[in-house]
């Protein structure tokens, strides 16, 4: 019996994990989409699940794991982070 519910709780953790890696993905793609109609983009962290499911009326197999801004930039905004150059941060072994 105790190894059945150690499966179960297993079964639950590895189904709230699964939504992240094609959800990152689907992010990703739809930001280059946002820049290719000139629009900005920002994925934001630290939200509130539960509030944004019920926000949005989610049903209980809906788990929100991105929240994801899309809108026109403002000239002069914040310039981007200093970045090292990809060959510098980059190597092949």
């Amino acid at each position: 019996m105790r190894q059945n519910k150690a499966n179960a709780a297993n079964r639950q953790a590895r189904l709230k994990q699964t939504p992240e890696k094609p959800a990152t993905f689907a992010g990703a793609t739809l930001m280059y989409a946002a820049q290719a109609f000139g629009l900005a983009s920002c994925p934001m962290g630290g939200f509130d699940p539960d509030g944004v499911a019920r926000e949005f009326a989610l049903g209980p197999q809906e788990i929100p794991v991105m929240l994801l801004a899309v809108g026109h930039g403002e000239a002069g905004n914040w310039p981007p982070k200093p970045r090292r150059a990809v060959a510098d941060a980059l190597g092949l072994a």
